[in-house]
């Protein structure tokens, strides 16, 4: 069928060719004729001889216009018709026989055509007997959805249920002889005799019990008694902290306070033993330098001194953040944040706020501060607080540059993605948007996100 096609198409093009040379020399024979005659006599005699040449050349070519025009008009029927119609054909063929080659053409497609027709035209028992297997594979598949799921929660709860278990398990002979040796153990590390009171003594020994059963929290646990015991930690800071490592640990926090509950209630001894003396208070060097550390100079003009709180942010990311300790590095950059912002409300309040480069320098620190506190958030497990302090940070930033765009970026696609959220855009091309224009708009936006927000 393709060579067909291919002769086709050169008998069209020769035809074509043919008659377009045939105008031309009929044009200059009328010529010569007009030039020749004139009036009804040049029209008549011209047009008689048109017809004769062109009459005279149909008839010595007529087999092969009429091939021509059989090969244009012979595939469409192969395609288009079906049996009958090419046996019809057959017969009105010069010879009375199709070519082979066609004849096999037709053939292949009417074998393809009975085929697809066969295919259509299933048998209705198979028919129904597939549509149920179909159905029944569905069902299948949301059955094995929902066990899948039912699994999951079931997995959930005996989590959950395996910690009370582990602490109803445990003996009061196991557990004083675990909290015995702990406290024996840091109190001759620190040369300190620490007292966590009487609440905070259940704590104390129910984060034993939680780093025994979850061992991902046992560095963390491990840390935090550590900073009691270097008088660094109140026992009240330690409770905070014990917040946030069960939020990250495999233990509901209403199974930490159902545990809790039960040691108070089945433990009496806790009450005696020498971590439930009264609770230590920070040592008055560590007091005098948080008081210090946590609190902002101001300048001789009254204006709070931007470069004390960089000196002081600078301090607290060295000796805390990049030492891991994000609890601390976080209860220390908090007051900063906090006096910082309370500073800018009353001067934008009062109206005292200007594009000036005293506030370029006071934002692009408070910028800082955000920053490192977002670090803080996100490896506390604090996701939103996460976002919120490092895209504010970078939207307020008088001299932002690339390092700290990305670096904003990084940690709301980690904080996200750690979430089980999905993103199509990554936040630092949606931060790019948001940045407003000038000092001015920044203001406007910390004012409103912070304060009124």
């Amino acid at each position: 069928m393709g060579w067909e096609m291919k002769l086709s198409l050169k008998n069209v093009i020769l035809a074509t060719i043919s008659l377009f040379i045939l105008y031309y020399l009929l044009k200059f024979l009328l010529f010569i004729i007009e030039s020749v005659f004139e009036g009804i006599v040049a029209i008549f005699t011209s047009g008689f001889i048109y017809l004769i040449v062109v009459g005279f050349l149909v008839f010595k070519y007529r087999r092969k216009i009429k091939s021509l025009l059989g090969s244009l008009k012979l595939e469409p029927l192969l395609i288009r018709k079906d049996n009958k119609d090419v046996k019809c054909a057959n017969k009105q063929d010069h010879g009375g026989t199709i070519p082979f080659n066609k004849l096999q053409d037709s053939k292949q497609t009417f074998s393809h055509r009975e085929e697809a027709a066969a295919t259509a035209k299933k048998d209705p028992v198979e028919e129904k007997t597939a549509l149920k297997e179909e159905r029944s594979n569905l069902k299948n598949e949301k059955v094995r959805k929902v066990e899948a799921t039912l699994q999951k929660v079931g997995e959930s709860i005996k989590q959950e249920n395996d910690f009370i278990t582990f602490v109803k398990g445990t003996t009061p002979e196991e557990v004083k002889k675990l909290v015995n040796k702990t406290y024996t153990e840091f109190s001759t590390k620190y040369k300190n005799e620490v007292g966590f009171g009487e609440s905070g003594s259940i704590e104390f020994v129910g984060s034993l019990l939680l780093m025994n059963y979850d061992n991902s929290t046992k560095r963390d646990i491990e840390k935090g008694i550590e900073s009691v015991f270097k008088n660094m930690w109140s026992p009240l800071d330690f409770s905070d902290y014990m917040d946030d490592v069960v939020k990250k640990s495999k233990v509901p926090y209403s199974m930490w306070s159902e545990g809790y509950r039960y040691l108070q209630n089945h433990h009496i001894w806790i009450e005696k033993h020498d971590c439930a003396k009264e609770a230590n208070r920070v040592n008055k060097d560590v007091e005098n330098l948080a008081e210090n550390l946590l609190t902002l100079d101001y300048t001789s003009d009254g204006m709070l001194d931007f470069i004390d709180a960089s000196e002081k942010n600078n301090y607290i990311c060295l000796n805390f953040i990049n030492e891991k300790d994000y609890f601390l590095g976080k209860s220390a950059l908090e007051p900063l944040f906090i006096q910082m912002v309370r500073n800018f409300r009353l001067e934008y309040k009062n109206g005292s706020f200007i594009d000036n480069q005293y506030w370029y320098h006071y934002f692009e620190v408070l910028s800082d501060i955000m920053m490192n506190l977002s670090v803080c958030e996100v490896n506390l497990g604090n996701i939103d607080s996460c976002i919120n302090h490092a895209s504010l940070s970078v939207k307020i930033s008088a001299n932002l540059n690339t390092t700290k765009l990305e670096k904003a970026g990084e940690l709301i696609l980690y904080a996200l993605t750690h979430n089980g959220d999905a993103l199509s855009v990554h936040p630092q091309e949606t931060l790019k948007q948001q940045i407003p224009p000038n000092l001015i708009n920044k203001a406007e936006l910390l004012y409103e996100t912070i304060i009124i927000g």
